[in-house]
């Protein structure tokens, strides 16, 4: 590994500034002038992943998505990152690993999306697989790795249906009176009154985002497995009001705990 880092150093009119430095083929690479910390350990990062691509293209499509994901590991949820290393690990790097960065091209792309779809996966599966890869290949064509991002031109498999039959209200009501002495009744009353998913529901608390006088729910967060953190999009911050029926259980339910 080359001798990499960022320092500071003081200036006579300018103050405190940065510079960031990397070793290549014995010879240091340096600039100065950095305001910050934060610009120099950019340059330095976008240097290497430069310095990482020789011109005669040896470096491989497997050795660039390793780098690429564990690049953005801290910087995307956990679950997330599951799912791209997933992707990664099992498809991308058996199908189109030992292919040069440079040489690849869209149709290497589809024939590993078309292995898949003839193993049977959804093609939920596939465009997963695709996401990972996409973003990998717009950062290399950014740092002029590649000419093009082949990902960007491959022609997915359409999203199967999926036919939805909700609970019609007599059905609904004939659930939760089956479940009306369950520890889980609260929660199914929950679900049902508000439509809200299930990360969603896990992730409440009782006083902070359940408020049975106001008859409010406060989305704030979602749970993923043992993890809890922010909703995937803006709007799924929002408040949702609870009928009296759903309001009256969470209060029975949270006075009988207390």
């Amino acid at each position: 590994m080359p001798k990499t880092g960022i320092r500071s150093y003081a200036t006579k009119t300018q103050g405190l500034r940065w510079l960031a430095y990397y070793h290549r083929d014995g010879k240091q690479v340096l600039k100065r002038g950095f305001r910050t910390a934060r610009q120099a350990e950019r340059w330095r990062s976008e240097a290497l992943t430069r310095a990482a691509s020789p011109a005669d293209g040896r470096l491989t499509v497997g050795e660039w998505v390793t780098e690429w994901l564990e690049r953005h590991s801290s910087r995307i949820k956990p679950s997330t990152h599951r799912r791209y290393q997933a992707a990664v690990h099992t498809w991308i790097i058996p199908h189109l690993g030992n292919i040069h960065l440079a040489s690849l091209n869209h149709r290497h792309i589809e024939a590993m999306h078309q292995a898949a779809v003839r193993e049977g996966r959804v093609s939920r599966t596939v465009r997963q697989n695709q996401a990972p890869l996409h973003m990998a290949m717009q950062e290399a064509l950014r740092d002029g790795m590649v000419t093009h991002n082949p990902a960007a031109l491959v022609h997915l498999p359409p999203m199967g249906k999926v036919d939805i039959a909700p609970f019609t209200a007599e059905e609904m009501e004939s659930f939760l009176a089956a479940n009306v002495t369950t520890e889980l009744y609260p929660v199914y009353c929950l679900a049902l009154h508000s439509g809200l998913r299930q990360g969603e529901i896990l992730a409440l608390r009782v006083g902070r985002e359940i408020d049975p006088v106001s008859k409010t729910v406060t989305v704030r967060e979602t749970r993923s497995r043992h993890e809890v953190g922010a909703p995937k999009s803006m709007t799924s911050l929002r408040q949702v009001a609870l009928g009296a029926a759903a309001a009256q259980v969470l209060a029975q339910s949270i006075e009988v705990k207390a």
